[in-house]
């Protein structure tokens, strides 16, 4: 299935993509709809769990908010904090840093099994 739009075929599987970004878009009027849908809102009243702090979303990450979390960093590190705030995962850098820690890794232990 299909969306034309302007003599230009869409698949619906990306429609639903972007409608599923816009309901996660903080300020958006489609993220203000499904706070207030009463299923949305029994989930978040029942639920036991305290939120935990995630790392964000890529979609959306600005130069911005990345100030405004390294203040945020500055401030808790002049209290004695040692938790920061956390930072979106970039897949390439979390690679890079797991290649690092296996070849480490793999020199201690060429190292130890040598003596």
């Amino acid at each position: 299935m299909y969306i034309q739009e302007a003599d230009v075929l869409r698949p619906w599987d990306q429609f639903l993509r972007y409608c599923d970004q816009l309901l996660e878009l903080e300020g958006s009027a489609c993220f203000e709809a499904r706070l207030h849908d009463p299923e949305v809102i029994e989930g978040i009243a029942t639920s036991r769990d305290r939120p935990k702090p995630s790392p964000p979303r890529l979609f959306g990450w600005t130069k911005e908010y990345s100030a405004l979390r390294d203040l945020c960093d500055q401030i808790i590190a002049q209290r004695g904090g040692t938790k920061f705030v956390p930072r979106p995962e970039i897949p390439g850098i979390r690679e890079r840093w797991q290649r690092k820690d296996s070849k480490l890794q793999n020199t201690v232990a060429r190292l130890v099994d040598s003596e």
